[in-house]
Order: structure tokens, then C-alpha cells, then sequence
């Protein structure tokens, strides 16, 4: 007799991993890639870096690693966070970025096209756009950064670049992220974004997290999970990154490799 044969749940995705490379040089890893059996989903390159990273980036290309290109704009748009280094990037200036440098239709364009063009000569399968810190709902750096990753898929599609997914980095006050209404206004925004990932950077919390913010995080993740595209939890490594990942709240953890 045939046995009746019954789907209980279907089988999840493989959870990630992904290695952000924040220094010049990185032999370390470049031989677990050469030489190992390949544990995790790719590596991400700040754009200051890339080009003492080739053999880096080549490596990972070769070995079919996802390899994703951080535009550093959070950074380049606080004092502290923006270096010399970086001005020499397309959508760079020779001081830190503020909001009225993106206010207009044509500055997101430029800014557009200027990433797209790096990810492409420079062979990245994956950008995440240029967005920044957002410490309140109001925040005028909002509604920009939704513009900006949307004529980031813009011009990829239209420069041939359509197989680059674009990611979406939402950097949020801790504040935001646990306190509900505000937490369902910034996912309201966020629908209107044309990505394909959604990274969460919640300050505050990271490798050191106690278990409220662990639970705190997995609570705030579900709704941000009716984007209905893949979440990182990014700057959460450790255990902290692993009991994300086990109790559904992201897919994938970022780790840095100092």
C-alpha cells in the first residue's frame, strides 16, 4: 500500500552570513575563501577601500560569493564619521553631506548614477543605497534616502547593471526601533522603496546586546518582515546575531572583520 505522504512546514532558506571588511588587507580571509569550504553568504567592501581590495573582490567573484558595496553615505554625512579618503568617491564632497545637497530631483540622480557606475565597473552583485542616520520619524533624511534608493535601481536597470540587487540599510535610533508607532511609520516609508533586502543597523544594538534588546529586536523585525524582502540584521555578530537568526527575527547577521 502507498503510504500518504503529507507536507508538514515547508523547508526555511539557509541562513547567512556575511563579513564586513572594514581595514586595507585581509589575507586572513582571502585564504579561508581560496582554501575552505565556503560558510558564509558574502563579504561587504567600504567604498574607501575598494581599490586596495582587488584581489579581494576578484577572489570573492570567482568563488561566487556575494559581494556588496557600502557607499559609507551614513558616515559622510556626520563630522566624525566623514575622512578625507572619501572624497575622491562619485557621490562624495570634499566635507560632509547634509540634507540640502540631496534636496532636488537632479542631486539624487547624480548621486544615482555615480554609485551605479562604481558598483558596475567594479563588479559588485549587491549596493546598498545610500541612505542615513535616522534618529526621529520626522527626519528630513527619510523621504531622500526612499528617492535615492529608488533611482539607485533606476540607474542600474537602465545601465545594464539589473542583476545588482539594491539593499536597503535602515540606520534607526533605538528609540524608534522598540516603540511601535513609530517603528509602523517608518515601515510605511519604506514600502515605497524599490530594493530587494532590507539591513537593519539599530543603534545600540550589536555584538554586546543583553537578552531584552535580543527579545526587543525579534519583536520589532516581524513587522518589518511584511516588506516581504530578505532582512540582515547588520553589526549584530556573536551569539546575540545567532539568536536572531534561530528565533525567525532576520535571515542573515553581519559581522566585522577588524
Amino acid at each position: 500500500m502507498t503510504p500518504n505522504l503529507r507536507l508538514v512546514r515547508s523547508a526555511p532558506d539557509p541562513l547567512g552570513l556575511y563579513i564586513r571588511v572594514a581595514r586595507v588587507g585581509s589575507p586572513e580571509l582571502q585564504s579561508f575563501i581560496a582554501t575552505r569550504h565556503i560558510q558564509f553568504t558574502g563579504v561587504v567592501l567600504e567604498a574607501k577601500l575598494v581599490k586596495h581590495q582587488k584581489e579581494l573582490l576578484t577572489l570573492a567573484q570567482e568563488r561566487r560569493i556575494d559581494v556588496v558595496l557600502d557607499p559609507m553615505t551614513a558616515a559622510m554625512a556626520t563630522p566624525g564619521g566623514y575622512r578625507s579618503s572619501m572624497k575622491d568617491l562619485p557621490w562624495a564632497k570634499d566635507r560632509p553631506h547634509t540634507v540640502q545637497d540631496f534636496q532636488t530631483a537632479f542631486a539624487q540622480r547624480q548621486c544615482a548614477e555615480g554609485l551605479a557606475a562604481f558598483a558596475m565597473d567594479n563588479g559588485f552583485s549587491q549596493v546598498l543605497a545610500p541612505t542615513h542616520l535616522i534618529t526621529e520619524v520626522e527626519s528630513p533624511w527619510l523621504p531622500i534616502d526612499i528617492a535615492l534608493a529608488s533611482n539607485l535601481r533606476d540607474a542600474l536597470d537602465r545601465n545594464g547593471g539589473g542583476a545588482i540587487e539594491v539593499l536597503y540599510p535602515l540606520t534607526i535610533s533605538y528609540e524608534i526601533f522598540r516603540t511601535p508607532a513609530k517603528r509602523l511609520a517608518v515601515i510605511e516609508w519604506l514600502r515605497a522603496a524599490n530594493v530587494q533586502g532590507l539591513w537593519l543597523n539599530v543603534a545600540g544594538c550589536g555584538a554586546d546586546s543583553n537578552a531584552t534588546q535580543i527579545v526587543r529586536y525579534c519583536d520589532a523585525a516581524t513587522d518589518f518582515q511584511a516588506l516581504g524582502v530578505p532582512i540582515v540584521a547588520d553589526h549584530v555578530g556573536g551569539i546575540p546575531g545567532l539568536s536572531l537568526m534561530a528565533f525567525g527575527g532576520v535571515g542573515v547577521s553581519l559581522m566585522g572583520l577588524l
